[in-house]
């Protein structure tokens, strides 16, 4: 599968989900140009009472995959993983044999596949600052699964220290999976997707995955110098989208 492909297909619906409207506000709704719009939570005495959650990019990326017209594979949603893993300890764990006790197939958000019905990339979706457990979850599963591998994280806004909070979750996330001896490494190339509807910024890093990456090297390429002052966020070493109103 062409990763360029799927890379614009995803970067498509990360600008549509910053532009996305939300319930209550018509002109927001239609300046965006979507049918989506975020829902309003019932409690009033929250200043920002719209709420956010992975489900609308989801949404947003199948949207863009049923339009492309060059994207020539298939997709499919909630797909049980090949490995069988184990959530319940204190860390995720998994084990490449079939029947043990506690052990079972987890699920990927969304699974993309070529032409010929080859599985070739796996994407999890998450929002929000998650607690690291969460998010281990997930790179465990992308790590140990086969394909080239999307991480998208969505934020509905954040503060100073936010984006190096998570960042340093993803670092610890590699540290705590990547050395488990239990079954080994598949993912060829895994990429980190983070999108800020506040600030209408979608910041990206992809870590190319060999047997014979070392964990503490796959943490030092994630890791970047946060940057913020006059409302311009950068992060050492990640590419910076931002998203222009009205693309």
């Amino acid at each position: 599968m062409n990763t360029q492909v799927i890379e614009s297909l995803l970067e498509t619906s990360l600008r549509q989900f910053v532009a996305a409207g939300e319930e209550g506000n018509l002109f927001l709704a239609e300046k965006s140009g979507l049918k989506l719009v975020f829902p309003l939570k019932s409690n009033d005495n929250e200043r920002d009472r719209t709420r956010i959650s992975e489900q609308e990019i989801r949404f947003l990326f199948i949207r863009a995959i049923d339009n492309a017209k060059d994207f020539d594979g298939y997709y499919a949603v909630e797909v049980p993983t090949v490995k069988k893993y184990r959530f319940k300890d204190i860390q995720p764990i998994v084990t490449g044999e079939n029947k043990m006790d506690g052990y079972c197939s987890a699920s990927i958000d969304v699974c993309l596949y070529n032409s010929k019905l080859d599985r070739t990339n796996l994407i999890e979706f998450k929002a929000h600052n998650a607690p690291l457990k969460h998010i281990e979850k997930d790179i465990l599963k992308l790590v140990k699964e086969s394909g080239d591998n999307y991480f998208v994280h969505v934020l509905k806004n954040i503060d100073n220290g936010t984006l190096p909070n998570v960042i340093d979750k993803y670092k610890d996330s590699i540290s705590h999976v990547w050395p488990s001896d239990k079954c080994k490494n598949n993912c060829r190339r895994l990429t980190f997707y983070i999108c800020v509807k506040s600030h209408s910024l979608i910041f990206k890093k992809t870590i190319e995955l060999s047997q014979d990456s070392e964990s503490d090297q796959l943490v030092r390429e994630l890791a970047g110098k946060f940057q913020w002052s006059h409302d311009d966020i950068t992060i050492e070493g990640w590419e910076k989208i931002k998203v222009i109103s009205g693309e």
